[in-house]
């Protein structure tokens, strides 16, 4: 089981904080990075949700070492998922729409959808997006074309190859 995400262009949120989020691993960021109450304005609300849709995946999967390892790791560390993880509550993170702050581009809000691959055990995909013409969305791309490789227009190129 992955429970990396990543962003637009392969931003990695564990490895970029110019990412939305960038708060690492999807269930252990809202309690783990210290910035997580600042990248998620509705953290109140995000984080019970966050340890209930953890929880919902452990549902049917007793016997996986990794993900129990995760939740250790997490409730050692973080007191606030101790007591949400503890109240037992189901979450599916099927869609909807979170907040998000980032330093640099600001407020941004952002819709998710979760896709489950046909045949894949546990396995998911969750796709952040920013409405059409939206502010979110000139901010997404911003971010996005920081990771954008350069690409050095045509006529540069064919004159560093022209003979002396």
């Amino acid at each position: 089981m992955s429970l990396q995400p990543t962003t637009p262009r392969g931003c990695s949120s564990t490895t970029s904080t110019r990412c939305p989020g960038g708060t690492g691993i999807w269930p252990a960021g809202p309690f783990l990075n210290p910035r997580a109450k600042t990248v998620y304005p509705d953290w109140k609300t995000i984080a019970p949700q966050v340890a209930a849709a953890l929880r919902h995946l452990t549902v049917g999967r007793a016997a996986d070492p990794l993900l129990e390892q995760l939740v250790g790791e997490i409730a050692v560390a973080s007191a606030e998922f101790t007591r949400y993880w503890s109240e037992y509550r189901l979450f599916e993170h099927s869609y909807g729409a979170k907040q998000f702050f980032n330093e640099t581009v600001g407020a941004m809000t952002l819709r998710y959808e979760t896709l489950a691959p046909p045949g894949d055990d546990g396995q998911s995909v969750v796709i952040y997006t920013a409405d059409r013409g939206s502010p979110s969305e000139e901010k997404l791309q911003l971010l996005a074309s920081w990771n954008s490789p350069t690409v050095e227009p045509a006529a540069q190129r064919h004159d560093h190859h022209r003979p002396s």
